[in-house]
């Protein structure tokens, strides 16, 4: 019996760092506002894989290629670094360090979630 319930599709996989992203309710809006005729369970079910979609193409934006982008991040954080030690006055670079370290310490945390969540796929 369980083994046909797996056959009737995909469950969504969802990495639970998207629930801390700013946009993320934004999101959940955008895909639950969608206006359906209809009894209770079909709206529930249209509104759900509306829902499904939404949370794909945010995942996608947001945290596709996260360990690509979290390197070359930090590279270009070490690099603003060294271009503020060679010109410490230079008030665009202070500004932006800022910014690049808060990118990183993000996309840190994406990639940390994202072997977290390898290791107990590959743990089942």
């Amino acid at each position: 019996m369980w083994d046909k319930l797996w056959e009737l599709g995909q469950p969504l996989s969802m990495p639970w760092l998207i629930l801390d992203h700013p946009d993320f309710i934004a999101t959940i809006d955008e895909g639950w506002s969608l206006n359906v005729e209809g009894t209770p369970q079909f709206i529930l079910c249209k509104k759900l894989k509306a829902l499904k979609s939404s949370l794909k193409a945010f995942n996608s934006l947001h945290y596709s290629h996260i360990l690509v982008r979290a390197k070359e991040a930090d590279l270009a954080l070490q690099d603003a670094q060294l271009h503020f030690e060679s010109n410490p006055g230079d008030a665009a670079v202070w500004d932006s360090l800022g910014n690049l370290r808060n990118k990183v310490v993000f996309l840190a945390e994406a990639e940390r979630h994202f072997y977290y969540q390898k290791k107990i796929h590959f743990l089942k």
